[in-house]
């Protein structure tokens, strides 16, 4: 996640999570709830098809853009 404010030129990354996806036919192991918020990079495994909400939140004045980026594992 980076939440960037142009105004002031600044920009935050958060540290980097690896997400791995399961195929269907491959059961997982179910686990506990977690407390999603204020959320760290957790790496989340999950199976192909399914939803995964991920926050990030930025604050500041004017309000930062916030996105999202994939790197690819070879970089």
């Amino acid at each position: 996640c980076i939440a960037t404010n142009d105004y002031i030129k600044k920009t935050k990354k958060s540290k980097e999570a690896k997400l791995t996806v399961i195929s269907r036919s491959k059961s997982i192991v179910e686990s506990s709830a977690r407390l999603l918020y204020p959320q760290s990079s957790n790496n989340h495994q999950l199976k192909c098809g399914s939803n995964l909400n991920i926050i990030c939140a930025g604050s500041g004045y004017p309000t930062p853009l916030v996105r999202w980026s994939f790197v690819p594992k070879n970089s």
